[in-house]
C-alpha cells in the first residue's frame, strides 16, 4: 500500500505535502479512546530527508529484507490506517494472510542460514516448510468455494485447519452446497492420482496449461520452500522433501480440486458448483471400517495416524465406495508455533545439539511403519474372495500382482492422455538436456513408474505360479486361488504383448 501510494508521485503531478503519511515524520492526533486522548502516528519522513540530501527517501523505518516497517514504527505508520484498510476491505484479509505466509517462508529460510551446522534444526525448519505449503494449499481450495462456506466454520477453513475429506467438507459447508459433487471416476480423462498432484503442483513440466491459477499463493510458497531447501541443504534433501510432500499430501488429502486448462476447479454443467476429485485407497478405507465402523463424522482421527497410512494403493475408487470416510486432522503443530516460541525452539535444540552432537537422537530417524494393507484397488469380488482365505505366501503374491498391474494400466493411461503437444516439444527437449533441471512431473518420471513396474510385475509371476502350484498340493484343491488367476491371466497376457509391441518398436 505504501508503494501505491508513492507511486503517483513518481509518474504524475501532485504534491507530497499533501500527503502525511509520505512527507512528515512523527505527529500527534486527537483520539478520545487514548488515556493521554492523543495518537501517536508517522509516516516515512520525505520532508527531512529532502531538507538534508536534496531529494526526497525512506527514512529507517523499513525492512527491505522482508519488506515490512520496523518495529516499533510499524503500529504508528499511516499505512496501516483504518481507513486505508477499509479501502482494501474486499481482499485485505487474503493479502494479509497471503503475505504472511510469504514471511514465514522467507523467515525459515534465514533461520536455516543461521543453523545451517546444526542438521536438527535443519530436518525441523524442512518440516515447517513442508506443513506450511499444504496448509496454504488448503487455504486456497476453500478460498476458492468461499461462497459454499458456512458463516460459522468459514474462518477455520480459510484458515487451513479444515481437512480435506468428504465429511469435513461437507460440514463447514451450506446445507444448499450438499451433497458434494464428485466427479464420475470412470469417465475422468485423468485417472492417476500421480498426473493429478503433478498438475496441481508442479512448475517444470511444460505440459500442463494453468491459465489463471499459475501463482496461486500455494504454488509460490511450495517453489520458495524448495528453492530455500535447495540452496541450504542441496539437490538430493531438496528432492527428498518434495517426495515427503507429495507422499503427506496423498496420505491425508483425500478429496482433492480437478483443474483445468483455464482453471483451478472444474464446475459441475448441471449445477454450477465444483466438483471434487476423490482419492481412495480400498486398503485404508477396509482397515477404518473394520476398526472403526462407519463414519465418525465431525471427529477426525489424530494427525499421527497420517505417518502410518500406506503410500501406494492410492487412485482413483473402482467399487461402490465412491470416497475415503473419515477424516484426519492437519499436520499443523509447527505451524501454529508463534514466531518467537519457534526461534527458542530452534536455539534449544543447537544448545544441546553442541553439547553431544554424536548422541542418538541427532541422528536421522528411519522412515515410520506404514500399515500393509493386502487390499489393494481393484474388482471388488476379489476384495471378497481375498477376506475368506487370508494370510497364505500365493495370495499375498496374486495380491501384489494385482495392485502391480493396476497402477501399471493407470499411468499407461495417463502417458497416452498428457503427451506433449506439437507446440511444446523443443522445449520438453531443451529441458530434458538439462541434466541439472528438476524433473518435477507426468510423462519422464511416469514412465521410469512403469517400467519398475513392468521389472516388479516379471519378477513376481513366476513366484506366483510356484506359491499357487505348492499350495494347491497342500490343501489338496486343484481350483484354490482360481478366482485371482481368472482376473490376473488375460491382463498378463496384455502386458506382455504390450511388452513385445514397445521392444519391436524402433
Amino acid at each position: 500500500m505504501m508503494f501505491l501510494r508513492c507511486l503517483q508521485f513518481s509518474y504524475a503531478g501532485g504534491l507530497l505535502q499533501r500527503v502525511s503519511g509520505c512527507w512528515r515524520d512523527v505527529w500527534f492526533q486527537p483520539d478520545a479512546r487514548r488515556t493521554d486522548g492523543l495518537r501517536r502516528c508517522e509516516g516515512l519522513g520525505f520532508q527531512s530527508s529532502k531538507e538534508k540530501y536534496g531529494y526526497a527517501w525512506f527514512l529507517d523505518k523499513l525492512n527491505w529484507d522482508t519488506m515490512t516497517f520496523r518495529q516499533p514504527s510499524a503500529q504508528y505508520m499511516m499505512f496501516n490506517s483504518p481507513s486505508m484498510q477499509a479501502a482494501f476491505h474486499a481482499r485485505y484479509a487474503q493479502i494479509r494472510d497471503v503475505r504472511l505466509d510469504f514471511l514465514r517462508v522467507h523467515q525459515a529460510h534465514r533461520w536455516m542460514e543461521e543453523f545451517s551446522s546444526i542438521p536438527p534444526c535443519l530436518d525441523l525448519l524442512a518440516e515447517f516448510l513442508r506443513q506450511l505449503s499444504l496448509c496454504v494449499f488448503r487455504k486456497d481450495v476453500f478460498l476458492q468455494v468461499k461462497r459454499l462456506l458456512h458463516p460459522d466454520h468459514a474462518s477455520r477453513a480459510l484458515a487451513g485447519e479444515v481437512p480435506l475429506s468428504y465429511d469435513s467438507i461437507s460440514g463447514v459447508f451450506i446445507k444448499g452446497a450438499q451433497p458434494l459433487q464428485l466427479l464420475d471416476q470412470r469417465r475422468i480423462a485423468v485417472k492417476s492420482v500421480d498426473t493429478i498432484f503433478a498438475w496441481l503442483w508442479e512448475w517444470k513440466d511444460g505440459r500442463f496449461d494453468r491459465k489463471g491459477w499459475k501463482d496461486k499463493p500455494y504454488r509460490m510458497v511450495y517453489q520458495q520452500s524448495f528453492e530455500a531447501v535447495h540452496q541450504i541443504l542441496g539437490k538430493d534433501r531438496a528432492r527428498e522433501w518434495k517426495k515427503a510432500l507429495k507422499t503427506s499430501f496423498l496420505q491425508s488429502h483425500w478429496l482433492l480440486p480437478y483443474p483445468h486448462s483455464n482453471g483451478f476447479m472444474r464446475r459441475s454443467k448441471d449445477t454450477g458448483q465444483e466438483v471434487w476429485w476423490s482419492n481412495f485407497n480400498a486398503g485404508l478405507y477396509e482397515h477404518y471400517r473394520q476398526w472403526y465402523g462407519v463414519s465418525r463424522g465431525g471427529d477426525p482421527f489424530p494427525a499421527e495416524y497420517i505417518k502410518h497410512h500406506p503410500t501406494t494403493g492410492w487412485g482413483r475408487s473402482s467399487g461402490e465406495s465412491q470416497y475415503m470416510e473419515n477424516a484426519m486432522e492437519p499436520e499443523m503443530d509447527l505451524v501454529r508455533l508463534p514466531e518467537g516460541e519457534f526461534y527458542e525452539k530452534l536455539l534449544q535444540i543447537a544448545d544441546q545439539f553442541s553439547q553431544n552432537p554424536d548422541a542418538p537422537a541427532w541422528k536421522r530417524k528411519a522412515p515410520q511403519t506404514v500399515f500393509r494393507f493386502g487390499i489393494r484397488i481393484g474388482d471388488e469380488s476379489l476384495l471378497k474372495a481375498q477376506r475368506k482365505a487370508k494370510g497364505t505366501v500365493a495370495q499375498d503374491l496374486c495380491m501384489r500382482m494385482i495392485q502391480a498391474l493396476d497402477e501399471y494400466e493407470v499411468l499407461g493411461h495417463s502417458g497416452r492422455m498428457l503427451r506433449p503437444r506439437k507446440r511444446h516439444r523443443r522445449q520438453v527437449l531443451l529441458a530434458a538436456c538439462d541434466t541439472e533441471d528438476e524433473i518435477t512431473s507426468d510423462e519422464e518420471s511416469i514412465a521410469n513408474r512403469r517400467d519398475r513396474l513392468a521389472a516388479n510385475i516379471l519378477e513376481l509371476e513366476p513366484k506366483m505360479r510356484v506359491a499357487v502350484t505348492a499350495e494347491r498340493k497342500q490343501y489338496r484343491w486343484p481350483l484354490l486361488h482360481s478366482v485371482h488367476l481368472k482376473h490376473l491371466e488375460p491382463r498378463l497376457q496384455r502386458f506382455k504383448i504390450a511388452g513385445t509391441q514397445a521392444g519391436d518398436s524402433p
